[in-house]
């Protein structure tokens, strides 16, 4: 109890010094705001299937403690015929939602995997000249928890421009095998960006919610 105590006073601390830290003019950090307007999602490849899209705003019955962004995105995933088992689906604004500063050297952003299984996610913007720009190769997450950062560089150095953006948003990716930690056919992925303070924080520490939580009850 005293460890656990200690843990979450630290937290209280530091969430502090966060709140009232100057924020970085450098990168536009994807905010909930900007988060939440991301509300279309389409397949990559022609006869797979992604279902309806669910955006929680805030934790949920579903994710429970588990949830570390404070926006958070489900879908189901159903392979096509092809051969690869892998299904790609676009979530994002369909726009610019909303944006209208400029001078940014890029975008990054947070993602947590809430599921039991892994995950692989992108983030992209589409510039004002129509070409897309995103973060690399998909990123996969481990089941339960895994989390990363991803980030668009501007086209040149302070830049961007994000009234200019047609688009903006992210990509999740699913090896539907249903082996070795992989989803299976239908299965849903359950992805969260946008940090609360107390994640930024136990990212921080080397700690993560899902740890603090079996902690509690082991």
């Amino acid at each position: 109890m005293f460890k656990r105590n200690k843990i979450l006073l630290i937290i209280c601390f530091v969430t502090l010094c966060l709140s009232s830290a100057p924020a970085s003019a450098g990168m536009f950090e994807l905010d909930k705001a900007t988060a939440l307007q991301f509300t279309n999602v389409a397949p990559q490849l022609t006869g797979d299937v992604v279902g309806s899209l669910t955006v929680y705003n805030g934790p949920n019955p579903l994710y429970g403690d588990l949830m570390s962004g404070e926006v958070g995105f489900s879908a189901s995933f159903q392979d096509g015929a092809d051969a690869l088992k892998l299904v790609t689906a676009t979530i994002s604004a369909n726009g610019n939602a909303g944006l209208t500063t400029s001078g940014y050297d890029g975008i990054t952003s947070y993602f947590q995997n809430d599921d039991d299984d892994i995950w692989s996610v992108q983030l992209f913007y589409v510039d004002a000249a129509g070409l897309e720009r995103n973060s690399g190769a998909f990123v996969p997450l481990a089941g339960e928890g895994g989390t990363t950062y991803l980030t668009v560089n501007a086209p040149a150095l302070g830049s961007l421009d994000l009234n200019a953006i047609l688009n903006i948003g992210f990509r999740v990716q699913g090896n539907m095998t249903g082996t070795s930690g992989y989803p299976s056919q239908g299965d849903a992925f359950h992805i969260s960006l946008v940090p609360t303070p107390e994640a930024v924080l136990l990212g921080i520490l080397g700690l993560s919610i899902v740890g603090i939580k079996l902690r509690r009850f082991a």
